[in-house]
């Protein structure tokens, strides 16, 4: 800001101008030239305090509404007859007479144009009836100099008629925003000028402080009159990245380039986050979820500021994924995710698992794709990728080590667990399994069903040496039951090794046997006598009644028996887990019987009455004679789904497993507080003594907590990231790991990805 003391300086000496002149009548005009607009406002202020020696004027006062430029005619009737009587009715002859912005204004006169007014007016001006004019000129001094100096009669002795404040300091440009194409989108706030009284407005000293953008078709000579000038600074916008760049003088560089729409819409946002990019994208997604954000980019796409602002975002915080990103089209980034090691693997889980739960039309494209690629980079997260490798496995072209690898569910389907099954029996449910895992036969198979099976005594030999459901039952008066309708002992181990994911604690497995035939019909008195508290589960049932599709089926049958057990809950007592029968999914495979007279029920694995055959063996159980299949050919035609009501072993024999409330393994605790929060409200879990050194996820993503006495906490942070439904809370403790569900009620809105803009 120019010194007042100084200006007073220059006053002092336009006043000695006007009274000491040698030839004072002749110089009624004096041209002031200003180091810089600093200064002009400077003067604008000191004048508003001397009113009783100055009068102030502005050449826009005297401007028509709309006016675009003057004529020269225009100037010298503004200058010989308004000025003089808007000076007359105001009183103020006897008052040196300041005429702000005309100075700018002759600025952008050509020199032909400033010649012709200027000469020309000298003579006029000498007759006004006027104490005198100060024309206040920001830069420009040259050009009008050189027009001034020819009118000799000016230049007598020393005396002229111009006054230079000089400063050594180098001036503070005005910058003079000029739009090239009017239809750019702009800032709230700023006014576009369009007329010459406009413009001159706003080069005013007591203007309101303001930003203005000025139209090409108003202020065409502008560049011209810049050129050289040290006082001015000529920005031109032709598109929403100048006025990004030059209007906000927006420096940070962008993570992911804009297209001019997105530039558009960016400019509001910009104009109101009055933060660096950095902040502005951190404050917009900071507290949301990576697989959230990149499940919106991949229905928004890059083209829109919603899906540009997130691809940005999760640039600046994963700067290797820009080559994922960069030419964006969402099939290709699906598979580019997929593939990509600078992705995290639990991540991805989240993200496809998300995609697939909210049926993306991405994960079939992306299915499609992962057909042609090499099995050894399949991540297992996705039912496809079940399909394809469970297919590729079928046909020999993976090994067992390599599903189990790759696929969790077929690794705890495989699991071994310690039993006192006969060792033959054993031995075919481990084979039964890997028969179902290809959905094919074996040799091994047929020959251990041929030497278990192939006789009553045979069969009979194995079947006594296992308990039975009803005498397994009695041991626990007081237990909880849940029925698993048509479970078979082949899932022992996959029940037993999802529960302890869970966290809950498993005090018993074994192996039992059930009433023949192997229906739900004959099979539900054992649970009616026992008098126990019972509760039958039939989605299972349901499921393996309907077309068998390989591997289809068989995934979905890993899917519901995982739903299922999460319907068990953290015991609050003893609580068993157990079925009323098995099923079968090979019969369907083997060549059919057809037997003349026997109506054959469920599948043909049983029919009333005696039919001996080969493959059949005879029981007689509540007064009646059954015919039972002891081999996979069904009695009837082949069925097309998983039967049951024989005696295969994988028929006749169910898991047991019998839960506790008793510490889990270590004198460790799981058990929640509150099944249900709010979002952002802290998750309590009360763990017991001993806990040291925990891991804890919630849907396979880390997250912070603190232990609390017995208490283990999640942090408000935490939870306020998840969205509505249910979610899964994993613990880790010396190598061991627990999970627990819990559902959170409120869901994030649109307007909570801070995109309400």
């Amino acid at each position: 800001m120019a010194e007042e003391g100084r200006t007073l300086d220059v006053l002092e000496k336009v006043e000695n101008f006007f009274l000491h002149s040698p030839i004072p009548p002749r110089f009624k005009v004096l041209f002031l030239f200003l180091p810089s607009y600093e200064h002009l406002k400077t003067l604008w202020r000191v004048l508003q305090n001397k009113r009783e020696l100055y009068a102030v004027y502005h050449l826009e006062d005297f401007l028509k509404e709309g006016k675009n430029w003057l004529s020269i005619s225009d100037l010298q009737r503004i200058i010989t007859q308004d000025l003089p009587k808007r000076v007359k009715e105001d009183g103020n002859t006897e008052r040196l007479i300041f005429l702000f912005s005309l100075g700018e204004f002759l600025k952008f006169l050509t020199r032909k144009e400033l010649e012709d007014f200027l000469v020309r007016s000298f003579t006029i001006w000498e007759d006004l009836p006027l104490k005198g004019v100060v024309i206040p000129v920001v830069g420009g001094k040259e050009k009008l100099l050189s027009v001034l100096k020819r009118e000799h009669r000016h230049l007598a002795g020393e005396t002229k008629n111009y006054l230079v404040w000089e400063d050594r300091e180098p001036p503070q440009k005005l910058r003079l925003f000029v739009l090239l194409r009017e239809n750019l989108k702009l800032p709230e706030g700023v006014e576009v000028v369009d007329t010459l009284k406009g413009f001159l407005k706003t080069l005013n000293p007591s203007r309101e402080e303001g930003k203005f953008v000025y139209l090409k078709k108003l202020t065409y000579r502008i560049e011209e009159i810049a050129e050289g000038e040290r006082t001015l600074e000529v920005i031109t916008f032709s598109t929403h990245r100048d006025i990004v760049r030059k209007f906000f003088r927006f420096e940070e560089p962008f993570y992911l380039e804009p297209s001019e729409e997105v530039l558009k819409e960016l400019i509001p946002l910009l104009e109101k986050g009055k933060k660096t990019y950095g902040e502005l994208l951190e404050n917009l997604f900071g507290d949301l979820r990576v697989e959230e954000l990149l499940y919106e980019l991949l229905g928004e796409g890059t083209n829109t500021l919603k899906g540009w602002l997130i691809a940005n975002y999760l640039l600046k915080e994963f700067p290797d994924w820009r080559e994922i990103f960069e030419d964006f089209e969402p099939s290709e980034v699906v598979l580019k995710l997929y593939k990509s090691p600078e992705v995290e693997k639990n991540l991805k889980r989240r993200l496809f698992k998300l995609l697939e739960e909210r049926g993306s039309p991405l994960i079939p494209t992306l299915c499609e794709k992962l057909k042609d690629e090499n099995p050894k980079g399949f991540l297992g997260i996705l039912s496809c990728e079940s399909e394809i490798l469970l297919k590729l496995h079928s046909e020999g072209k993976i090994d067992e080590a390599t599903l189990k690898e790759k696929l969790k569910e077929v690794k705890h389907y495989l699991r071994e667990v310690a039993t006192d099954l006969p060792p033959k029996v054993e031995e075919y449910l481990k084979e039964y399994k890997r028969c179902k895992l290809k959905d094919q036969f074996s040799e091994r198979l047929k020959t251990l069903l041929e030497e278990l099976n192939r006789s009553e005594e045979s069969f009979y030999g194995w079947y006594y040496k296992i308990p039975k459901l009803e005498e397994l039952l009695a041991k626990y008066p007081n237990a909880e039951v849940y029925l698993l309708d048509a479970v078979g002992g082949e899932w022992l181990g996959f029940i037993v090794e999802f529960l302890r994911e869970r966290g809950i604690s498993v005090k018993e497995y074994r192996y039992a046997v059930v009433e023949i035939p192997t229906t739900t019909e004959v099979n539900l008195n054992v649970f009616e006598r026992s008098g126990l508290k019972w509760k039958k589960l039939d989605d299972f049932d349901r499921l393996i009644h309907n077309h068998y599709e390989f591997p289809k089926t068989l995934i979905e049958e890993f899917e519901t028996i995982k739903k299922l057990l999460k319907k068990v809950g953290s015991p609050s007592g003893i609580v068993i887990i157990t079925a009323d029968h098995g099923s079968t999914a090979l019969s369907r495979l083997a060549e059919a019987l057809n037997l003349k007279n026997c109506q054959p029920q469920h599948g043909g694995r049983y029919c009333e009455g005696r039919y001996e055959t080969e493959y059949s063996l005879i029981y007689e159980g509540d007064g009646k004679a059954y015919t039972v299949a002891k081999f996979h050919n069904s009695l009837g035609k082949k069925p097309s789904s998983e039967v049951h009501g024989g005696v295969l072993p994988e028929e006749v024999i169910v898991p047991f497993v019998v839960l506790s409330d008793r510490p889990a393994e270590g004198g460790i605790t799981f058990k929640l507080q509150k099944e249900e929060i709010y979002a952002g409200e802290p998750l309590k879990v009360e763990i017991g003594e001993g806990a040291k050194s925990l891991r804890v996820e919630i849907d396979d993503r880390p997250v912070k907590f603190k232990l609390l006495g017995k208490y283990l906490v999640v942090e408000r942070k935490e939870t306020k990231k998840l969205r509505e439904g249910t979610h899964k809370l994993r613990i880790t403790l010396e190598g061991k790991t627990f999970e627990i569900t819990f559902k959170v009620k409120k869901r994030f809105e649109e307007k909570d990805l801070g995109l309400n803009i």
